[in-house]
C-alpha cells in the first residue's frame, strides 16, 4: 500500500478527524456546521496540491468549531499554537514533543482564519 493509498499517513491526521467525529457523536457539532466549516477550510486559499492539505484543513476547520462553540478564544489558540511550536523546535529528533503548561502564554494570531460559523 503506498501513502497515496492511506487515509492518514501521519497519526496527528487520525486523531484530528477522530475529534471532529467525537464531537458530533456527542452531539457537541452537528454534520452540518462541520461540513460549513471543513469547506470553508478547504476553499481557504491554500494550495489544494500540498502533500496535507487535506489534514490542516482539518485541523482549521476543527479550530474555527471550537472556537465558535466557545470552548476556548482566539488568545487561547494563539497562545497554545506558540507554546507547540517552541517546545517541538527544542524537542530532540525522534522524541515526543512535550508540552508544559506552564509554556503556555499569550501568541499571535491563528493561521485559520475566521471562524466560519460565528455570527
Amino acid at each position: 500500500m503506498t501513502t497515496h493509498d492511506q487515509a492518514f499517513t501521519e497519526p496527528w491526521q487520525a486523531e484530528a478527524f477522530a475529534l471532529a467525529v467525537a464531537l458530533q457523536d456527542a452531539g457537541r457539532l452537528t454534520r452540518g456546521a462541520w461540513a460549513t466549516s471543513l469547506g470553508a477550510a478547504l476553499a481557504s486559499g491554500a494550495d489544494p496540491d500540498a502533500p496535507d492539505a487535506y489534514h490542516h484543513a482539518v485541523v482549521c476547520a476543527l479550530e474555527a468549531c471550537l472556537l465558535a462553540m466557545g470552548e476556548f478564544d482566539s488568545a487561547t489558540l494563539s497562545s497554545r499554537r506558540e507554546a507547540w511550536a517552541q517546545a517541538y523546535e527544542r524537542t530532540p529528533h525522534g522524541q515526543p514533543v512535550r508540552l508544559a503548561s506552564a509554556a503556555i502564554s499569550a501568541g499571535a494570531g491563528t493561521s485559520c482564519g475566521p471562524s466560519p460559523l460565528s455570527p
